[in-house]
């Protein structure tokens, strides 16, 4: 929870590690490529601060495999005096997906839709609960500070029941 976390925060515990370190070397004279930051998915409309609408068909991608829509995030278990917390963030691409669906680098996800997100038990849990009510509410730490992100599905028909 995609997520998450939105779907992010349901990624599965077994995300890719992160990518290996890449030595850059500078060539005399060589100019330095552009770096061009992601386009806007149209699919995620910001509302308010914390409130996405987020189409149903995303959430259902994100969900069939994160690896493909945040291919250098993952999450790390975080343990606090032996017992887990949460999922640390991390791969957060600046203008990417999961930046646009509000989460930042070193999110700590701690609840998704009621569910705490201390096992993979809990994420399955949180994302029938998102298909059956249309939302995603997901709890993380950030920066020692408590947050609340919301997502409502957009479905361009009827709602699947």
């Amino acid at each position: 929870m995609s997520p998450g976390l939105l779907a992010l925060a349901l990624l599965s515990c077994g995300a890719p590690p992160p990518p290996p370190a890449v030595v850059l070397i500078e060539l005399p004279g060589a100019l330095p490529t552009p770096v061009t930051p992601p386009s806007r998915d149209p699919r995620i409309r910001h509302v308010t601060p914390g409130l996405y609408e987020v189409e149903s068909s995303l959430f259902e991608s994100f969900l069939d495999d994160p690896a493909r829509l945040a291919p250098r995030a993952w999450l790390e278990p975080e343990e606090q005096q032996g017992r887990l917390v949460g999922y640390r963030l991390h791969g957060v691409q600046p203008g990417g997906l999961l930046a646009q669906l509000g989460l930042l680098e070193d999110d700590r996800i701690e609840v998704v839709n009621g569910e705490s997100a201390r096992s993979e038990e809990a994420f399955l849990a949180a994302r029938a609960a998102a298909r059956r009510t249309g939302q995603v509410a997901v709890v993380l730490w950030r920066h020692g500070t408590q947050e609340l992100l919301l997502y409502r599905l957009v479905y361009p028909g009827p709602r699947p029941r």
